[in-house]
């Protein structure tokens, strides 16, 4: 995994993991705190695996995350969305696009449920459905995943122009699948811009399935 890939998904899912209502904090007390290390320490090891072509290991590791988070945090949580996050991208990453759907699409119901239909926080299963139907050639969906993550993502006071930046990187691979080159430099423009912004003038465009 493409160094600046691996620091957007780190970030994005260790800063998810500590929002969470108070009354699940009051539930699990130190439970659900040492389950937030483990589940944190396992993600790296889950990117690490991944990287390293070790997919079934990944995904197996991703699944034992998602049932001791359900079991210790509960089901309905944030903390079981980010599990389901994690062990989707590894299925991706796996060429199991039905098994990474059906993830996705998990952890995009309980990201609405408890941070609201349009938190920020869902864009990352948005983009993963998008890449899944991009992998597809359903171009059409694909793009209307995109859109709806780059939206999600760039709403609010605290969006993150990193992560919007890996987006538009997808959408712009989009159009150049579909020979709208035009389209697709405007757009690889507006994600070198938003790169830059965020994580230096060192940073590259990339594309990584």
């Amino acid at each position: 995994m493409h160094p600046f890939k691996q620091q957007v998904v780190v970030s994005l899912l260790c800063l998810q993991v500590a929002i969470v209502s108070p009354c699940v904090l009051q539930a699990a007390g130190a439970d659900l705190d040492a389950l937030r290390a483990e589940a944190n320490a396992d993600q790296d090891k889950v990117l690490a695996l991944s990287a390293g072509g070790r997919h079934s290991e990944a995904i197996k590791l991703a699944e034992a995350t998602v049932a001791r988070t359900k079991r210790v945090a509960g089901e309905s949580t944030v903390d079981t969305s980010l599990a389901l996050t994690v062990l989707a991208d590894a299925c991706f990453k796996a060429r199991q696009f039905d098994k990474a759907k059906e993830n996705f699409l998990a952890a995009s119901k309980l990201t609405k449920k408890t941070l609201g239909p349009e938190d920020r926080w869902n864009s990352m299963n948005l983009q993963g459905l998008g890449r899944i139907a991009l992998m597809e050639e359903k171009y059409n969906e694909a793009l209307a995943y995109l859109q709806r993550a780059l939206k999600t993502v760039e709403s609010g006071p605290d969006k993150d122009d990193s992560y919007a930046a890996s987006t538009l990187q997808y959408i712009g691979y989009l159009h150049v699948k579909q020979g709208k080159r035009p389209e697709a430099v405007k757009v690889y423009q507006r994600a070198l811009s938003l790169a830059e912004k965020s994580v230096g003038k060192a940073s590259r465009l990339y594309v990584a399935f």
